[in-house]
């Protein structure tokens, strides 16, 4: 199959969704939003509902509303603008239909990784792409239907600019959350060591580091490494440990629970390496843990792993690291690289 390829202006429109995603500012024109929500209503000839702005997505009218469609955008405009989709012809279109899974939806990962709870960029993200996609490589066919859900997406887009993060209406009640403010690592997870990943100016603050969510005080503690190794080791959730001990660093570690060098040798091909035994940590059979301590030329630096306590010489413990055992070999590397 041939690799999908994004219009230059469905490229221009993901674009436009990754800049207010990723803005790093609180800026807000309720005006402007406002406006802009309400020539959806005058799109499809609904009523145009009053708007309260709230502080952020815990507001208990916000989140009853929510909750019970379970999306960020609940409103008459938005199920009409739905409707709109589902009466267009881009719809029917087998092209429209395959387009997404053949790699519209990877086109833009910033874009996607943008939503907080799948819901920054929630106002049928995925359809309007797509219909906006085949629109413009199908020039003429659409109908007015299509034409009808384009604008009104089009107008969610331009509020969501306007910094009207997540909309609410029932019964004429219109609810308005602002835009948060994300920060991200490479791989486009939530991520932030300075400042809350998450957070909204008057607001909610969330912390992550790599994706993975923390309180206040241990993201603080972690990323000024002020954990002590104990506690890190005595943290329940898996990645939030995992992820302590390797802000930590192994030196860290090893320290403060009076690791000792039990094996030491210096290799011809991989260099310094020694088995490090913490008394004071033991596995469910009442064992002392064990590391293997080297240096890793993939990270750049020496690296801890955690091998069986019975392990005697490094070469049994890069054996058991790399499984070898199950092939009845052993660890005897040629060259690093």
């Amino acid at each position: 199959m041939a690799d999908f390829v994004l219009h230059p202006k469905t490229q221009e429109l993901l674009d436009r969704m990754n800049r207010i995603g990723m803005r790093q500012d609180f800026f807000i024109d309720k005006e402007k939003a406002e406006r802009c929500l309400s020539d959806i209503y005058q799109l499809y000839g609904l009523n145009i509902p009053t708007y309260t702005w709230v502080d952020d997505i815990t507001n208990e009218k916000l989140l009853e509303i929510l909750g019970t469609a379970g999306t960020a955008w609940t409103a008459e405009a938005a199920w009409a603008a739905r409707a709109s989709w589902t009466s267009g012809a881009a719809r029917t279109s087998r092209t429209s239909r395959t387009s997404w899974a053949s790699g519209a939806s990877r086109a833009s990962r910033a874009s996607w990784a943008s939503r907080t709870s799948r819901a920054s960029n929630d106002y049928d993200f995925d359809y309007f792409l797509d219909v906006f996609d085949w629109l413009q490589k199908n020039p003429n066919k659409g109908n007015k239907n299509d034409e009808m859900f384009i604008k009104s997406m089009l107008l969610f887009l331009e509020a969501k600019e306007n910094g009207a993060g997540y909309f609410a209406e029932f019964e004429g009640k219109g609810y308005i959350a602002p835009r948060c403010v994300i920060k991200l690592d490479e791989q486009y997870r939530h991520h932030s060591e300075i400042a809350p990943a998450i957070q909204w100016e008057k607001g909610l603050k969330l912390y992550f580091l790599h994706g993975i969510k923390l309180e206040k005080d241990l993201w603080e503690k972690i990323v000024n490494k002020t954990l002590p190794a104990q506690e890190a080791i005595a943290l329940t959730n898996t990645e939030q440990r995992v992820l302590a001990l390797q802000y930590l660093g192994g030196d860290k570690v090893i320290k403060e629970l009076d690791g000792k060098t039990i094996f030491t040798e210096d290799h011809p091909i991989e260099g310094h390496r020694e088995l490090i035994q913490i008394d004071s940590l033991k596995d469910v059979h009442g064992k002392p843990w064990l590391f293997h301590k080297g240096f890793d030329p993939a990270e750049g630096h020496e690296v801890y792993i955690r091998v069986q306590p019975d392990i005697k010489t490094c070469e049994e413990a890069m054996t058991f690291a790399y499984r070898l055992g199950l092939y009845k070999m052993t660890y005897q590397p040629m060259r690093r690289t």
